[in-house]
């Protein structure tokens, strides 16, 4: 593996392991503000930090510049209703079916990434995203014990919907960076930006601000490493993988989250949920060892300028 490429795929990864972090985090932040007050504060931390540091870079003319990109809007919108419909599906939803279908969002990222960014699939990625995919049924489906929650089809149409507007997410994103080379930072915080009139509003009548100082100790870390870090890390290698072998290697933020559960939280790990594990990261091998010259990747490039 070339040098060029293990950068990005060690980015990429990173990202996983610290938004795989948060699973575990936002079960304790949610014990102190409801979930739409919590979403936006998160998001409104993180926007802040992140105009504060591009002041200190002297780069907010970057962001101005970033702000009024029809992408930045797009993408600022796309990312509010991912998270409300994510938010509002659980609600009618179990767990265990919500984060099958929000993982899922890796199938609808194939085609909308060979339409749009004319990325070449191959048998590999198509492999690796079966393989993926089957890892994910196992862990999510395994050992849950969140059977208490009722499901209903309105909770898993709008866990889809979030879905979808995840997989756009993905692909909007990779276009946005190609047109935009070395502007991951003022992007990011456009796009922060341009979520949180969506999420101000969804928690309208909701809003509880009232908590320990733990809690907000939890917005910080959310806001930083589950938000800011992995963002940036994140966006700065999907430029070099492309959209599909991103989603796919993303899938690793559900096995980080399982693994540090079960540190923390001493939540099961039952055979089944380790070898979805296994199968999750058998996935991210198969298009981790793949030849960039037969991903594509470069043509995409050239492509979505």
């Amino acid at each position: 593996m070339s040098r060029q490429r293990l950068l990005p795929i060690s980015l990429t990864i990173t990202a996983a392991l610290l938004w795989g972090s948060s699973f575990t985090v936002v079960k304790v932040g949610l014990r102190y503000f409801d979930p739409y007050s919590f979403v936006l504060l998160r998001f409104a931390a993180a926007t802040v930090v992140l105009l504060a540091v591009l002041a200190g870079l002297r780069k907010l003319d970057e962001f101005v510049s970033a702000f009024t990109d029809r992408y930045a809007v797009l993408l600022g919108m796309v990312l509010a209703a991912s998270f409300g419909f994510q938010f509002r599906g659980q609600v009618e939803t179990t767990a265990s079916k919500a984060a099958m279908i929000v993982n899922s969002s890796v199938v609808l990222v194939a085609p909308l990434s060979l339409v749009l960014l004319r990325e070449q699939l191959g048998w590999r990625k198509i492999g690796a995203l079966v393989v993926g995919m089957v890892g994910v049924y196992l862990i999510t489906t395994t050992g849950s014990r969140d059977n208490v929650t009722p499901e209903t089809t309105l909770g898993n149409i709008l866990v889809s919907s979030s879905a979808l507007c995840y997989a756009f997410y993905v692909v909007l994103t990779r276009m946005a960076v190609t047109r935009r080379p070395h502007g991951e930072l003022p992007l990011i915080a456009a796009v922060f930006a341009w979520s949180l009139p969506f999420f101000l509003v969804a928690s309208i009548g909701r809003s509880s601000f009232d908590a320990p100082r733990i809690a907000y100790l939890v917005v910080g870390y959310l806001a930083v490493f589950c938000s800011i870090i992995p963002f940036i890390l994140w966006t700065a290698a999907i430029r070099h993988i492309g959209a599909l072998t991103s989603a796919i290697m993303l899938l690793a933020e559900l096995v980080f989250g399982v693994a540090i559960a079960a540190y923390f939280l001493k939540e099961a790990l039952p055979p089944p949920v380790i070898a979805g594990c296994c199968l999750v990261f058998a996935g991210i091998a198969m298009v981790v060892s793949e030849r960039q010259t037969d991903a594509g990747e470069n043509q995409s490039t050239a492509n979505t300028g």
